[in-house]
């Protein structure tokens, strides 16, 4: 396996755009690399799929043997088969969301171990995350990705579950190895 490490992960951070109208969520706010509790950070997602959580782990046991810890990452690491970084954890004015990450989160919690994340404050309002912060024992392990939008999270309010709506606030995370957005059937990407 091939593996390099990405530099100035916090700068790049701060030029993540929204898919719909590519706006700088993040141009403003404080970005840092911060060790968390997974108890302590909230899903804005219903479901983590038994296959990722899967994957994670292939991909943990990959790493390990080359002397990466995935729940010690400070920076994006370049395999040869994708890239993983520390998860993404949104402070909504609230609470801290988990944005990206939510399978590792979630093994970490099963393990009580915590977690380098990037920690995002003051995020620009405009642009809110989809999803409303819900509890651990909201989020349930399935075999597939849901069809019904009702079952993939709680949307905050003034969000439509709308292709356009969607895409203006959802966060272009390619950058940390994400494969995005998941549309449900009638929707764009």
């Amino acid at each position: 396996m091939n593996v390099e490490i990405k530099t100035r992960l916090v700068d790049q951070i701060k030029e993540i755009r929204t898919i719909g109208d590519n706006f700088p969520v993040y141009r403003d706010a404080e970005v840092k690399i911060k060790r968390v509790n997974p108890n302590e950070v909230y899903p804005i997602s219903k479901y983590v799929v038994e296959g990722n959580l899967e994957k994670i782990m292939s991909i943990r046991k990959e790493l390990e043997a080359r002397g990466f810890n995935i729940f010690d990452l400070d920076d994006i690491l370049e395999y040869d088969g994708g890239a993983i970084s520390p998860p993404l954890v949104e402070n909504d004015g609230e609470v801290d969301c988990i944005v990206d990450g939510l399978h590792r989160l979630f093994l970490a919690r099963i393990e009580g171990r915590d977690v380098k994340v990037i920690y995002v404050t003051g995020a620009d309002s405009s642009h809110p995350l989809i999803g409303k912060p819900i509890s651990w024992d909201r989020v349930v392990r399935r075999q597939d990705l849901p069809i019904d939008p009702k079952e993939r999270r709680d949307l905050r309010e003034g969000i439509e579950d709308t292709s356009e709506c969607l895409r203006r606030n959802y966060r272009d995370l390619s950058i940390l190895g994400s494969k995005g957005r998941r549309a449900t059937r009638g929707q764009e990407n």
